[in-house]
């Protein structure tokens, strides 16, 4: 029972920070725009943290950083700290606030 326990806890506890389809297609409307609208263009759209392949993408593929609040265009950021691929960004700069890679939720990647 304990362990059933524990595992329902880590579930929840890694889940806790995801967004899901209709949560990402509310934020997107606030730009009129949509999941399906995105994907008809050709843009690939990676639900969840940066990790694993994406870190190796390069930053100039990304048409949009999607954290829990905002649809962010690269050109919005104010400044970017980091290398060249999204794994090497330290922060960026939007609207007086530090948007950090742990923030990101999803990512809009170009062709």
């Amino acid at each position: 029972m304990r362990i059933l326990v524990l595992l329902s806890f880590i579930f929840c506890s890694l889940s806790a920070g995801a967004l899901t389809r209709p949560e990402l297609d509310a934020l997107l409307k606030e730009r009129n725009l949509s999941v399906s609208g995105l994907e008809l263009q050709g843009l690939k759209i990676v639900m969840g943290e940066v990790t694993g392949h994406l870190t190796a993408v390069p930053f100039k593929r990304v048409a949009m950083l999607i954290t829990r609040d905002e649809a962010i265009l690269p050109s919005e950021f104010e400044t970017i700290e980091g290398g060249r691929t999204l794994g090497e960004l330290v922060s960026a700069r939007f609207r007086g606030q530090y948007i950090l890679l742990k923030d990101v939720r999803a990512t809009v990647l170009s062709p």
